[in-house]
Formats: structure tokens, sequence, C-alpha cells
């Protein structure tokens, strides 16, 4: 701190002080979070980051939420990770173009009970859900 005159430096890439890649960090936060999701509720992980490591958000959150599903598919059938229904990502940069946005979400492949198609609709309704 004394070096940087007391003013905070960002830091892009958090994997060689995580030893972890930014979507491996995200599904850690899943995995420890899966404990306080409600059971029978839709449960999604709401994450927001300023961290330009976490860019693009879509691939970041699809790319956590498959990494979350292969340690759902290691748990055993009433694990508490198969609670969680999805992973959205916000973060303060958006993509470029047309279709740029700062957010993501990503739907996990096990939760149960399943989210409702009509929730399902709905995300997919304002671009959230692929």
């Amino acid at each position: 701190m004394r070096s940087t005159h007391g003013k905070l430096v960002p830091i892009a890439d958090t994997s060689r002080i995580e030893r972890r890649h930014p979507y491996e960090q995200l599904c850690d936060v899943a995995v420890k979070k899966s404990s306080i999701c409600i059971d029978a509720a839709v449960n999604i992980l709401v994450v927001d980051s300023c961290s330009e490591s976490m860019e693009p958000a879509g691939a970041m959150a699809h790319s956590a939420t498959r990494t979350f599903d292969e340690e759902v598919r290691k748990s055993p059938p009433g694990s508490a990770l198969r609670r969680l229904h999805g992973i959205m990502l916000i973060t303060s940069w958006g993509s470029v173009g047309r279709n740029s946005r700062n957010v993501a979400f990503a739907m996990t492949k096990y939760a149960a009970p399943p989210m409702s198609l009509k929730l399902i609709q709905a995300l997919d309704s304002i671009g959230l859900c692929e």
C-alpha cells in the first residue's frame, strides 16, 4: 500500500494469487453457499463483481456452472448442492457489440426440484436463459 501512495490498484488476473481460475473461484463460492439454499425453493447465486477477470460474464457464468455440475454429480442424491438452480454474474463491464450486456445467467443441470417452465421462459424473454 505504501508504494501505491494509498491508492487501490486493480488486479486483472486473480488466478495467480488464488491459484484457481476465476470460474473455479465462482464454483467454489457456489459450493460454499449451497448449504444456505432453501429446500424446495428456486435458489440462484447472484455474484456482483467489478473484477476484469470475470469477463466475459457469459463465459464465466457458464464455465462456473458446468464446473459446479461436476461437483454435484460427485455428491450424494440428497446433497445441498442440488438446491442451487443457477449462477447469475453481474459485472461492471459489458461485452462489446449490439447484444452487449453485463449480466449473465447459467442454469445448473441437476437442481431439484427443477425451475418452472414459466421462470425459464421469463429469463429467456430478457435474454438471460439459453
